[in-house]
């Protein structure tokens, strides 16, 4: 076992020397997939190895110890989008109340169908309807909210009475809050469905909000937070 002074005086006179952040500045980008063959032509003539390249990158090792990937640019035509921005937006209208922006996304028509398909998928599992509507699934959607605000380590815990927290135990019942989240549904089960489609069992709460979305306002004169945009550095 070497003692500390000896692992000192090794690490002093070794001949390793580290590997900065600036150690791809050397290796130029790729540009065609030729200059790939062009500059492995040479290398393959004095090592055996293989080594093993794509269409998007190339992995090349240094003296056995690092790996840099290779980026590999291609050419390819991109399309450009058409602008849908709108001239003059001039109608400014108060700012909605967060419950009203709510129902701007998810409307009373959108929740009656929630109550449905929940009621459907009861009878199917149980042969017993939920009997719920879209009042309730609204309170069981403002409940989780306030789960959200709150987080205790239980969700039974929002109906103790040693915490009295009157929202949750004048809303619903603790055992109705969990059957009804238990048989929450958006779509029926056995209808025909794409099976490629991996999110098909919530697409009418996706649709709801890429709808309202897209049905927003486009000014050209628009003013971004700087929070909005992702920053890596």
């Amino acid at each position: 076992i070497l003692c500390p002074e000896e692992i000192e005086e090794l690490l002093q006179n070794s001949d390793l020397s580290d590997i900065s952040d600036d150690g791809d500045d050397g290796w130029p980008l790729i540009v065609n997939e030729e200059d790939i063959d062009s500059s492995d032509s040479s290398s393959d003539e004095d090592h055996s190895t293989t080594q093993s390249s794509s269409n998007t990158s190339v992995t090349e090792e240094i003296n056995g110890k690092k790996k840099i990937e290779r980026l590999v640019w291609k050419k390819k035509k991109m399309t450009q989008k058409t602008s849908c921005f709108q001239d003059d937006v001039s109608d400014v209208s108060e700012p909605l109340s967060p419950l009203a922006s709510f129902f701007e996304y998810l409307n009373e028509e959108f929740f009656e169908e929630v109550a449905a398909q929940t009621n459907l998928y009861s009878v199917q599992q149980s042969l017993k309807s939920m009997n719920t509507n879209a009042k309730k699934i609204i309170r069981l959607v403002g409940l989780h909210v306030w789960m959200g605000t709150l987080k205790f380590p239980q969700a039974k815990l929002y109906w103790s009475r040693n915490l009295s927290l009157e929202c949750f135990s004048e809303a619903m019942t603790r055992d109705r809050f969990f059957t009804l989240r238990q048989n929450l549904h958006f779509v029926d089960n056995l209808a025909p469905h794409n099976d490629n489609d991996k999110l098909w069992k919530v697409q009418p709460f996706l649709k709801a909000i890429k709808e309202k979305c897209l049905s927003l306002p486009h000014p050209k004169q628009i003013s971004l937070d700087e929070q909005m945009i992702p920053f890596t550095g």
